[in-house]
């Protein structure tokens, strides 16, 4: 339990790109955030349940629920355990997931008409009046 708690919490800490900044992000101190990384000491705690959905939100679902309370989170969100279903996903179902805008432009890197792109979409804006 404690290990992947501490792995949740550094992740979310990674994303967000500091201890610090997590912490921030949620209203809380730093000694908060380090109290979370050492739930089996005396000092240490888990991440309250208000904090997980916040964390699950900040990180756009990489961290989730599930993952910060792994021993009681069906008990404090019973409705998430209706949809813990795992999720398979095929390799060329992959860029489903990416939004619109990102595939345009991972798109246009891969063929190297960036600035043909953004020339076509210049001049529709200059034509369209946008």
């Amino acid at each position: 339990m404690q290990k992947k708690q501490i792995e949740a919490v550094q992740a979310a800490a990674r994303i967000l790109g500091s201890q610090a900044a997590l912490a921030r992000a949620l209203g809380v101190t730093p000694v908060t955030v380090g109290q979370w990384l050492k739930p089996d000491l005396s000092t240490g705690r888990g991440v309250p349940p208000k904090q997980c959905v916040r964390i699950e939100q900040l990180t756009a679902g990489q961290v989730s629920r599930r993952d910060l309370r792994p021993d009681d989170w069906q008990d404090i969100w019973p409705e998430l355990a209706e949809t813990a279903q795992p999720i398979d996903i095929q390799p060329n179902q992959a860029t489903a997931l990416i939004p619109p805008a990102q595939v345009a432009i991972n798109t246009v890197a891969d063929t190297g008409d960036a600035a043909q792109a953004w020339g076509g979409a210049e001049r529709r804006q200059m034509t369209e009046g946008v």
